[in-house]
């Protein structure tokens, strides 16, 4: 029989062993120079978005995480957020303890490290941990740490199990000392209030809010805090397993690719964001006119400011976004460009010259209810005519009536580029059924249960306001921009670069995940998008939002 102590050894020895071994395996996906070989992950259309489904731990346990350009950690959530009612019950959760042999939480001298991440779409909390986490055909120990998410405050109620964050390798901050600067960033909360801070991004609970656990969106002073205090995230996947390149394409109603250290980019643009994979955005050209609209001009530039505009292609949120007042130039500049919406508003001015003349002639030459068609009116009708697509989709050239968009960015070296979409990219059909609580809760469905009468179509195009000093309003280049470009990130040049491949020359193919590499498939291409000339891509449910906070610099 064993001795308490030999076998306590051993069971400790066996845990190294199993550590090392996945070390050591990890190192088999660089080849003989030690260069990490390239791979693919098969991206899933979820219709709103793509996810890439991972395992983490030893045995692996599946996740169905969001490939997020837009944030640079890896997220999945612990057990103890469905335990404590934040996170949904029916979602994948992660146990690390007595299930993964190569599970270790990362502790520092009061215990486990407790971590706060704020997004655009609300706050996350959780635990910093170690464990093997594998992406595809690459699989790596990630002992600088993934966040397990015990608790959060993200404003959607739709199934999430985590994120794979992509984002642009953020600089490291140093927590301040226990002097006056600790001082100055805990202001306004004391000391046992930080440690009830830890206590409950440990255990879930937060006073205030009702029996859920759920974290306060609200303006209490601990959240600040906690971001101050713990102003570092660990490094994302790719970071830590020493991936400098990757790229993302989606395929219309079937699965995408995520390439992982693919070749050098080519015709890349230097990075001009430093929280975000950002370029400058000097204009939007509609058709075939070569003079851009009065947005993102050189002129509405203040002094020492470097862009017009900004543009993150961030491959999490759904819809393309821009500031209130340019989106409402660009949806003018379509009705004028689109015979089809420009007759309807015409017909429209007419209209309501003949009801003032009407009016006039009524009441003594006055028109007491003031009857006017405005060029605001032509966004209006720009939607409305839209949202009647299934009476005039099957006529003539369909979608092919609307004029292509050209959004003309900038790299910080002097770079250009311009992007275009067609309307079959930049419009989406759904269904016009919402939720309870409007479209945040709109059931998903697929076209073919949605009949004719509830179907609409909508421009790819949501308000979102980001100003920021140095680079002006910020456009976000949402999953549009990823149907038709191979969109190519690349951490290992200074600065850090971006790249647009349409797929109608390289077409984004397909990850055969059992040989971990792409396959090359023509219908991806060019003759894919004849196709749908004339339909709009499905949406199936409400938009995926940006998960960028814009508090912060590009």
């Amino acid at each position: 029989m064993f001795h308490p102590l030999l076998l306590f050894l051993l069971v400790q020895f066996c845990k190294l062993v199993s550590v090392w071994s996945v070390v050591l395996d990890t190192r088999s996906a660089h080849d003989k120079h030690g260069i990490r070989a390239e791979a693919c992950a098969e991206l899933i259309n979820h219709g709103s978005h793509f996810g890439v489904e991972v395992e983490v731990g030893t045995p692996g346990q599946k996740f169905d995480v969001v490939a997020d350009t837009g944030s640079n950690t890896f997220i999945i959530p612990s057990c103890q957020c469905m335990v404590s009612g934040a996170c949904n019950k029916d979602d994948r959760c992660f146990i690390g303890t007595n299930r993964s042999s190569t599970f270790k939480l990362a502790m520092g001298p009061q215990g486990p490290l407790p971590m706060y991440l704020a997004f655009g779409s609300g706050t996350v909390a959780g635990v910093e941990a170690m464990d093997v986490v594998q992406v595809g055909q690459m699989k790596q120990y990630m002992k600088e740490g993934i966040m397990l998410m015990t608790n959060h405050a993200l404003t959607f109620n739709r199934s999430f199990e985590g994120i794979l964050g992509l984002g642009i390798p953020l600089p490291k901050v140093t927590p301040p000392a226990n002097t006056d600067q600790r001082k100055k960033a805990t202001a306004g909360v004391s000391s046992e209030r930080i440690q009830e801070i830890i206590k409950k991004i440990l255990g879930g609970g937060i006073k205030g809010v009702s029996g859920a656990g759920h974290l306060s969106n609200g303006n209490d002073a601990w959240p600040q805090a906690v971001a101050r205090m713990l102003p570092n995230s660990p490094p994302g996947f790719l970071e830590q397993a020493g991936v400098d390149r990757f790229s993302m394409c989606f395929n219309d109603g079937r699965n995408g690719v995520l390439r992982l250290g693919p070749p050098r980019l080519e015709n890349s643009h230097a990075s001009v964001g430093v929280v975000h994979w950002g370029l400058g955005m000097s204009g939007i050209s509609i058709g075939t006119s070569t003079v851009p609209l009065q947005i993102c001009t050189a002129s509405s530039m203040r002094k020492d400011q470097m862009t017009a505009c900004g543009a993150i292609p961030d491959s999490g949120t759904t819809m393309i976004t821009g500031p209130r007042a340019q989106l409402s130039v660009l949806f003018e500049a379509i009705c004028d460009s689109w015979p089809r919406c420009k007759q309807n508003h015409t017909a429209l001015m007419k209209a309501a010259e003949a009801a003032e003349t009407a009016a006039k002639d009524a009441y003594g030459g006055v028109d007491p209810f003031g009857i006017k068609v405005g060029n605001s009116s032509k966004e209006i009708v720009l939607k409305l005519v839209l949202s009647d697509c299934t009476q005039w989709l099957s006529d003539g050239n369909g979608l092919g009536e609307l004029p292509d968009l050209h959004f003309h960015i900038t790299g910080a070296s002097g770079t250009a580029q311009k992007l275009s979409l067609s309307a079959a990219s930049y419009i989406l059909e759904t269904h016009r059924q919402q939720g309870p609580n409007g479209s945040s809760d709109k059931p998903s469905i697929q076209r073919v249960q949605a009949t004719s009468i509830n179907k609409m179509c909508m421009p790819a195009f949501q308000e979102m306001e980001y100003n920021t000093v140095m680079n002006g309003p910020v456009w976000i280049l949402g999953t549009p921009f990823f149907y038709d470009y191979q969109v190519g990130y690349d951490m290992g040049t200074t600065p850090a670069s971006v790249s647009f491949a349409s797929v109608a020359e390289s077409p984004c193919g397909s990850c055969n995940k059992k040989a971990g590499l792409v396959t090359s498939d023509v219908s991806t291409g060019a003759a894919a998008t004849s196709q749908r000339v004339r339909w709009p891509r499905w949406l199936p449910g409400a938009p995926r939002e940006p998960r960028i906070d814009v508090s912060q610099p590009l």
